[in-house]
């Protein structure tokens, strides 16, 4: 049956200290094995994200690439990166993600990934009670033994409300006026794809404004979408489930009709992230970190390459929140392979004003000579 909630105690760092560097299960994990004509439409849409490089074989055949690629979030869809063994008891909540990539993903494409769980320390939360920042490093390798990417992501492991939890947010469902609805319309009827036209590194210039892409308001059908696109990791139906919550019950809470429900149910139900401590049922870290990809993959033009993107989360983004996500050029410089090498400052604010989310990337552009 489902694990009992537990305070966090030094006995309890100190166990999940020794996990550290032992194999990991990645079954939960996984979602795609390949880059498939399919299972790239399917990430895109539940991105949003309607780049003709990813949907359209003839314009992508016609393109400088030669033919259908992925954005490089897609290998959330391939495992996950998310890392967080042992504490059972504990909520969870992603904190953010640092990507590198070295190769496009290209149709067809097959991979595997390999897991390590590097970190495991208490820190200091900014509303008090003691945390837990795990961190796990994935690389990426595809059919031909060529490392495409690696990712680190940092899980944040807290104490729920039922055991005294300080991570509380008030709860909130914001109410749009008409005009407001209007302004968030216009924006996002007015967001380009560069696509063909060649973003020259030349011609980029320090403290440019890039965006905004607008996501939102928020609703369950974006959700589901996501988990359609990117993976229902470790969800699981009837028999499967009974197995599953045999095999791992910290992934399973007792629900009011007494039977199980899985535990990130948080995501769209209230009840659920409620006890967690959130304001509403809310965003998947791991979807508005590939939000951030696509404000850059939007902007750089098909012969970009996004190469690096790190993002930060601030605020919970809950249902009906929209998410403004903006970026600005904070540096130029040129590498050794001919290309030159953008950095970006990125950021997305809610409805209200408030930061949720942060980040940095690097985009590599062609130079006119």
């Amino acid at each position: 049956m489902p694990v009992t909630d537990r305070a966090i105690s030094d006995e309890m760092i100190e166990e999940n200290r020794e996990l550290l560097g032992l194999p990991l299960d990645r079954s939960r994990q996984w979602w795609n094995t390949e880059a498939s004509k399919d299972a790239i439409r399917h990430f895109a849409w539940g991105l949003g994200d309607d780049n003709p490089l990813w949907l359209d074989e003839e314009y992508a055949n016609g393109s400088v690439l030669g033919g259908l690629t992925a954005p490089g979030t897609f290998l959330y869809s391939i495992d996950t990166g998310v890392v967080f063994p042992g504490l059972d008891g504990l909520a969870r909540l992603f904190t953010g993600n640092d990507w590198e990539w070295f190769a496009r993903i290209r149709v067809n494409d097959t991979f595997t990934a390999n897991s390590n769980f590097v970190e495991s320390r208490e820190v200091a939360g900014k509303k008090g009670g003691r945390m837990i920042l795990q961190v796990g490093e994935t690389e990426y390798w595809n059919q031909d033994g060529l490392k495409v990417a690696q990712l680190a992501y940092n899980c944040l492991r807290t104490e729920r409300q039922s055991v005294g939890g300080k991570l509380k947010y008030e709860q909130r469902n914001h109410q749009y006026t008409p005009e407001e609805l209007q302004i968030i319309q216009t924006s996002v009827l007015g967001e380009t794809v560069r696509g063909a036209e060649t973003r020259y590194w030349d011609d980029v210039e320090v403290n440019e404004k890039i965006g905004p892409i607008v996501k939102g308001p928020l609703t369950l059908t974006d959700m589901i979408c996501w988990y359609q696109g990117a993976g229902a990791h470790g969800r699981r139906p009837h028999r499967m489930a009974w197995k599953e919550m045999s095999a791992n019950p910290d992934f399973y809470y007792k629900s009011s009709s007494g039977g199980h429900e899985f535990s990130e149910r948080g995501h769209y139900d209230a009840k659920m992230a409620a006890e967690l401590g959130m304001p509403g049922p809310y965003d998947n870290g791991l979807q508005r970190t590939a939000w951030l990809g696509q404000l850059l993959t939007d902007w750089m033009g098909d012969a970009g390459f996004l190469s690096k993107l790190s993002s930060r989360l601030h605020l919970p983004n809950v249902f009906a929140d929209t998410t403004w996500i903006t970026g600005e050029v904070i540096g130029k410089s040129e590498g050794d392979d001919g290309e030159g090498r953008i950095d970006v400052v990125l950021e997305g604010r809610n409805q209200l004003g408030e930061k949720s989310t942060s980040g940095t990337a690097q985009v590599r552009l062609p130079k006119r000579d």
